[in-house]
């Protein structure tokens, strides 16, 4: 069992007490879903989310929970209410390049799924993988490289503190969410692993990850990115460089970090890539061998005890710290059934 999760029946209900006592004002309760993560707060309405008592509560609870909150019920919730609330975690950022007509109008909330508009054209951002069964393991497995597993917009000079999703229609089959707790997993790593990973730093580009896009069948709701298209993002987002073992800044606690589809290299803080191997990485889309390094952290990091599958319903907001989680999409048959989701 991980250190972080060593405690007495009695003091862990003692801290659990505790916490609902402090979140008691705005809700009258909520419910863990493993262990230490994932608190899932019901019978709040959009409006309440403005209140500052609540908000502020709900801003600590996430934390508490293990950087994963989940509100279930907010049936009408607005795009402006959705922007003031994901504005209490932090600055927003429209956080991917897609075309504009998959955001919405006046509001940097980006539509993900296959829901169209009026006309029948797709208004959303559609990244579609095989559909994960309910009864399949959410462990990855190496051979056929899922659950996809990662975090978000790596890439970023400042990558994304946390996201927001919101349901507003979901598949009756498929299309779950999963989370991976990777401050427990890191916690439980032998110590030699830890020390080792502490000194290795992931390289993360936007122009890798449009590269690797563009061979990818998951993502043909994009268009395909020329060289010059690829020369530009470079320009404009050089590449990243990230500790796989991150601290998170405000709890002071370490997890993995790094793993997404624009992560290209694993090397030893401060290693220099030559240019033509960066070419290679950010113009091709060719990963560098050392990525193996991290994949192979996946299988641990996705074991039972550290992860969640979450069955979204209409309604759901659920709120993700990056610099503590993973995420994998679990797929849906987008032919059969239509989903349309909120992200900031």
């Amino acid at each position: 069992m991980p250190e972080s999760f060593v405690m007495s029946k009695r003091t862990a209900e003692s801290a659990l007490e505790h916490d609902q006592k402090r979140h008691r004002i705005a809700f009258s309760s909520y419910r863990l879903l493993n262990d230490r993560f994932g608190a899932v707060v019901e019978h709040l309405s959009g409006e309440s989310l403005s209140d500052p008592c609540v908000s502020k509560q709900l801003v600590d609870l996430w934390s508490d929970a293990g950087g994963l909150l989940i509100i279930r019920g907010l049936l009408y919730l607005t795009p402006k209410q959705l922007c003031d609330f994901s504005g209490c975690f932090g600055r927003l950022h429209a956080g991917m390049e897609v075309p504009a007509e998959y955001y919405i109008e006046g509001f940097p909330i980006m539509r993900m799924g296959n829901a169209k508009d009026d006309n029948g054209k797709l208004k959303c951002y559609l990244a579609n993988r095989r559909q994960i069964l309910d009864h399949e393991s959410l462990q990855y497995n190496p051979e056929k490289q899922e659950p996809n597993w990662h975090t978000d917009s790596v890439f970023w000079e400042h990558p994304p503190l946390g996201s927001l999703f919101y349901c507003k229609r979901a598949p009756e089959e498929g299309s779950e969410t999963l989370f991976a707790d990777t401050t427990a997993a890191y916690a439980a790593l032998p110590t030699q692993r830890q020390a080792d990973l502490s000194n290795l730093e992931v390289i993360c580009s936007l122009a890798h990850q449009w590269a690797k896009k563009n061979k990818s069948a998951a993502h043909q709701s994009l268009s395909h990115k020329s060289r010059e298209d690829l020369l530009a993002a470079r320009a404009r987002s050089p590449a990243r460089r990230w500790p796989i073992a991150l601290s998170h800044p405000v709890t002071g606690r370490i997890s993995i970090y790094g793993m997404n589809m624009g992560t290209c290299a694993v090397v030893p803080k401060g290693t220099l890539i030559p240019q033509d191997r960066m070419d290679e990485m950010e113009l091709d889309g060719k990963e560098d061998d050392s990525l193996q390094m991290l994949k192979d952290l996946l299988p641990h990091l996705s074991r039972p005890e550290f992860t969640i599958r979450w069955k979204w319903k209409e309604g759901d907001l659920v709120v993700w710290d990056n610099r503590s989680l993973f995420h994998a999409g679990t797929g849906f048959d987008d032919k059969r059934y239509t989903r349309e989701m909120w992200r900031t």
